[in-house]
């Protein structure tokens, strides 16, 4: 009896969490085809091709593509010799993977160099910039997912 008693209470509790942990409809899987959220973010397994990607251009000499997932952000930059991206902090930790090319990273009051092939880790809120010494791709990826440019990417669609 106990066993059976455990196992309709372990039952119960599965489908009271499974009911009080339920997505919002907002964030809640598409059930009319669509695959992402307004926002922009990937809601499903979805292919997609960087080709398909808008290219964003920030700066001279820097462009980005994004892709929002609901837990990540990815990115892939085209930054030109000579271009930099100042210092600056953000709540995510960020994973940057240089594809091509080369960059002087300054962060900690350290300077690392980083080549084809290298990568490199900033926790929350750690401080980082940029120098980049050729013309360099790179990958970076964001957990949680970049909300500042979820937020400035909706922005951008309302405007006329």
């Amino acid at each position: 009896m106990r066993t059976i008693s455990a196992v309709h209470s372990l039952a119960a509790l599965v489908i009271l969490a499974t009911g009080a942990f339920a997505q919002s409809d907002s964030e809640a899987p598409a059930r009319d085809g669509q695959s992402e959220l307004l926002d922009g973010r990937v809601i499903r397994a979805e292919k997609r091709s960087l080709n398909s990607i808008p290219v964003e251009v920030l700066a001279p000499g820097i462009t980005r593509q994004v892709v929002h997932g609901t837990q990540t952000t990815f990115s892939r930059w085209q930054l030109s010799a000579g271009s930099s991206v100042p210092l600056h902090h953000h709540v995510n930790e960020q994973m940057t993977w240089i594809i091509s090319g080369r960059a002087e990273v300054l962060s900690g009051g350290k300077n690392h160099e980083l080549r084809a092939g290298e990568i490199m880790i900033f926790a929350p809120n750690v401080e980082h910039a940029f120098t980049i010494l050729e013309d360099t791709v790179a990958i970076d990826i964001f957990s949680p997912a970049r909300q500042d440019w979820i937020d400035d990417a909706a922005r951008a669609r309302k405007q006329p």
